[in-house]
């Protein structure tokens, strides 16, 4: 304690040499004038230090000395340090500035810390929607009503049904639970018939609940009955129902795109520029003055990112980066063979995205001419062409009953 009080008041680091430098040191104690860390440092030399409240009588003892030699080796403490920088005021300034920032921002969140284990994808996501409905770093925690934001939360996404935010300090815990998956279940209420997606010829017709059709073999059209909604009774009575079922029929496609030898490029020209702005306690400070894009064609890619200190240690400052890169638009000429590749390429998406079933045959026509490559396939595909068709009271065709006697 007493070494901080030295330094907070300051100190000076006295030097005594001479033929009888301890008759100084007697000195002091005779008048009365307190030291410490007085120790030898070599033959006939001592230290000692003294506060700056009793350098000035104690210098005064050595003067007119011969017998001993008094000198200051060295000054320390807050008043030396505050005198040496007094007319750099940017420096108090910031050290003002500095304060009282770290002061106001206890009272503002800084961090968000979601407890989900291994699942970064997840996290995102629920930062993303607390971000939404207003909770993110720098709230005022004072006036911010937590579990407003939990309610909101949970209605704005039903797969959770818990979410707890814990607020401690400046850091904000959040604890969710997602909502358990209930087992698929069949509707079987209503009435409703299954009915053909498009032309095909039936491979085969399963029905968990109503009356079959189609067999296989018949070739049916885009809208034809394949599972009636109307069952028989075991007494040639009649019930109507939910048609439930799978049909499976052999279906032919077309697809056909065109890929032209006069491509348009885009290549970048290397120039590069990058707008950086802070985010601070919810507050934005951009470090530029012109929002609109550098150039006239180009890619913008922005990020965010968390201001650490130490590695690990969140700041509520959130450092946004805009880089813009700047491109060409050109044209080129391809070859055929890689306008076929292209073509090949888009097909084969559309296969991906359009048929669920599976391919049976493919017969593919390439044709090309000045201006490029034109590719037409023809696909013969095992798919299930079932879909449901509600059916009002009045639609429904019930079979008549033999009155015959």
């Amino acid at each position: 304690m007493k070494r901080l009080l030295y330094y907070i008041s300051g100190y000076y680091l006295i030097g005594i040499k001479g033929k009888k430098p301890l008759e100084y040191v007697n000195a002091l104690k005779e008048n009365g004038i307190s030291f410490r860390a007085f120790k030898k440092t070599s033959e006939n030399e001592y230290e000692l230090k003294l506060s700056v409240f009793k350098a000035e009588a104690a210098l005064k003892l050595a003067e007119g000395s011969s017998e001993f030699e008094v000198s200051i080796k060295k000054k320390s403490g807050i008043p030396f340090l505050l005198s040496k920088y007094r007319k750099r005021y940017g420096i108090f300034f910031g050290v003002i500035i500095g304060a009282a920032v770290i002061y106001m921002s206890q009272f503002y969140l800084w961090d968000i810390r979601i407890n989900v284990t291994n699942d970064p994808e997840q996290s995102a996501h629920i930062l993303y929607e607390l971000e939404k409905i207003g909770f993110r770093p720098g709230i005022y925690i004072p006036e911010y009503n937590v579990r407003n934001t939990e309610v909101r939360f949970l209605v704005n996404n039903p797969e959770y049904n818990f979410i707890s935010i814990n607020v401690v300090g400046n850091v904000a815990n959040v604890d969710v639970r997602r909502r358990t998956e209930k087992p698929d279940i069949i509707d079987r209420d209503g009435m409703c018939d299954i009915v053909a997606e498009r032309d095909g010829i039936i491979i085969s017709a399963d029905a968990l609940q109503g009356t079959p059709k189609v067999k296989e073999g018949d070739v049916v059209a885009k809208g034809d009955l394949l599972i009636s909604c109307v069952t028989v009774g075991r007494y040639g009575t009649y019930r109507l129902c939910k048609a439930i079922g799978t049909v499976k029929a052999v279906t032919y496609r077309e697809y056909e795109t065109s890929v032209p030898l006069k491509q348009t490029v885009k290549e970048y020209t290397g120039r590069t520029e990058t707008k950086t702005s802070y985010e601070i306690v919810g507050k934005r400070f951009d470090l530029f003055i012109d929002e609109t894009s550098p150039f006239e064609k180009c890619d913008a890619e922005s990020e965010k990112e968390t201001v650490t200190v130490f590695g690990s240690v969140r700041l509520p400052v959130i450092k946004h980066k805009t880089v813009y890169r700047e491109y060409a638009v050109s044209e080129t000429l391809i070859g055929v063979e890689e306008a076929r590749e292209i073509a090949q390429r888009d097909f084969n998406f559309w296969c991906e995205r359009e048929i669920a079933g599976d391919i049976l045959e493919t017969d593919k026509e390439f044709a090309e001419d000045e201006n490029g490559v034109t590719l037409k396939c023809f696909l013969k595909v095992a798919e299930e062409i079932g879909v449901e068709k509600e059916v009002a009271p009045g639609e429904i065709d019930i079979p008549e009953t033999d009155t015959a006697n």
